[in-house]
């Protein structure tokens, strides 16, 4: 299933079609596919693409499992804020083990308190830790 269409175009304070994406994805195979799209090069796909996991991630945490790999990857190396709005709250959603957990724990308080950070990047931070 191609999303790009959906989720490109307009600008970054518009969610655009997500509604209609989230809508597509049923399978484990549609999620994985939306997820590629968090290495995209264009910054609002990868915002949309984000959204969208999210809310999935809401009602499919399992959905997830098989990414956990990337999860890090994308944790330790996100660079727009976009994308780190919706980190830690999808992090939030996987298993760990004890040193993984604890690893998690410390890179979300590190978000948390750093000022140079968006205040949504520090919210999602927030939210993660409380979930």
């Amino acid at each position: 299933m191609n999303f790009e269409k959906l989720l490109s175009g307009g600008d970054l304070r518009s969610i655009g079609k997500c509604e209609k994406v989230i809508a597509q994805v049923r399978t484990q195979k549609d999620f994985d596919n939306l997820f590629a799209y968090l290495f995209h090069a264009d910054r609002l796909v990868v915002m949309r693409a984000a959204d969208a996991l999210e809310k999935i991630t809401r009602v499919h945490p399992e959905y997830l499992a098989k990414h956990k790999k990337e999860m890090f990857a994308l944790f330790a190396s996100a660079g727009n804020k976009e994308l780190k709005w919706h980190i830690p709250v999808m992090m939030a959603r996987l298993e760990f083990s004890g040193t993984e957990f604890k690893k998690v724990w410390k890179g979300i308080v590190e978000w948390l308190y750093d000022k140079n950070n968006s205040k949504l990047v520090r919210v999602g931070a927030l939210q993660g830790l409380y979930e």
